[in-house]
This record gives C-alpha cells, sequence and structure tokens, in this order.
C-alpha cells in the first residue's frame, strides 16, 4: 500500500524497515519500531513519514517524538 503512496507523489524512500513478520503480535511490532528508530537509526531527517496500523503508526510518532524529529502521517480515506 505504502509503495502506491509513494509512487502518487514522486517520493523515493530512503529506507524500508520491513518490520511486518507473519502471526507478529502487538509488543513485537512495537519494541521493532522503536528499536529501529531510536536505536539504530544516526541520521536526523527532515521528515518522518508514517502510513500503518495504529501500532506502527503509534510507536514510529513516539520514536520521532524521542528523536525530535518531524512526523508526517498518510491516512488513507
Amino acid at each position: 500500500m505504502l509503495d502506491q503512496v509513494l509512487h502518487i507523489f514522486n517520493i523515493n524512500s530512503v529506507f524500508d524497515l520491513n518490520l511486518m513478520k507473519p502471526n507478529q503480535n502487538l509488543t513485537s511490532l512495537t519494541s521493532g519500531v522503536l528499536e529501529v528508530f531510536i536505536v539504530y537509526w544516526k541520521e536526523h531527517f527532515d521528515w518522518i513519514i508514517v502510513q500503518g496500523d495504529i501500532t506502527a503508526s503509534m510507536a514510529a510518532a513516539i520514536a520521532a517524538f524521542y528523536r525530535k524529529q518531524i512526523l508526517r502521517m498518510w491516512k488513507q480515506v
């Protein structure tokens, strides 16, 4: 779904987090998002754009807040 949005707005993504796993629970998804954003990303980005389920979006928003990053969310209507 995100690839379609990126194509519409002619946006090239820098990273694909590859966090989605089959039968994953909410706790492991949340901790995975926080770990990727807070621990591994050394760069500061102009924006972090989030599109996903509630858990992934919430965890990305928390991580962006901790890193003082600008967060934009994509809501499909």
